[in-house]
């Protein structure tokens, strides 16, 4: 039961930390082409990312860590693709990632 549920729980911030690099990818890449609010975003990305890090050290797993470094790297490739980034903007009700 607990193996089951340490799994589900490196699924979850391992989907987290793709979502996260993609949404750090749709960021323009230059502080100065960045408003405040995306700046703040971008920082609170950072952070996020950070946190789910930190989260699988207190798991003690090697292999869920590089999982989530993985994932963030995958997202943020994927996130670079034209059509997912259009996606991205298109779907964003707040304009942070418009200025790309």
């Amino acid at each position: 039961m607990m193996v089951t549920m340490f799994y589900a729980l490196i699924t979850i911030l391992t989907i987290a930390a793709f979502l996260i690099g993609m949404l750090m990818a749709s960021l323009p890449r230059s502080a100065r082409m960045m408003s405040r609010a995306q700046l703040i975003v971008m920082l609170l990305l950072t952070i996020l990312l950070i946190g789910v890090l930190a989260a699988t050290y207190m798991f003690h797993s090697e292999p869920a860590s590089w999982a989530i470094i993985i994932a963030a790297f995958a997202g943020n490739i994927i996130g670079r693709l034209r059509p997912v980034n259009e996606f991205i903007v298109d779907h964003d009700p707040w304009d942070l990632f418009a200025l790309r």
